[in-house]
């Protein structure tokens, strides 16, 4: 099926129509607090798939968009009062991650 997917096959519905597939991608210029964004992902957690990274792209159907980016908007790091980067502050902040290893240092 791939073969005819990827050559027009003429009867194909996309899934965008057939099952109502959207999706958005979350972007904001701030860092995410760790600890808020921490408390949002394990509301939906898969212990399977865990989670990814600060660009997220959502697909799915009926999603309520406007209250996901304003969940996710709630977590992101307070400013100083204007939009500036404040690195010390940050790096002070709570962490419930793990701790990240590159790759070739988990081995």
């Amino acid at each position: 099926m791939w073969f005819k997917e990827l050559y027009g096959f003429a009867n194909h519905v996309p899934e965008t129509e057939e099952y109502g597939v959207t999706n958005f991608v979350y972007r904001a210029r701030r860092p995410l607090d760790p600890q808020k964004f921490h408390a949002f992902i394990t509301s939906n957690w898969s212990g399977v798939w865990g989670d990814r990274r600060q660009e997220i792209v959502f697909i799915g159907t009926g999603m309520d968009t406007a209250e996901l980016t304003r969940r996710l908007d709630a977590c992101l790091v307070a400013t100083t009062g204007k939009d500036e980067m404040n690195l010390a502050a940050w790096a002070k902040l709570r962490d419930p991650f793990p701790v990240w290893r590159r790759a070739d240092e988990a081995a």
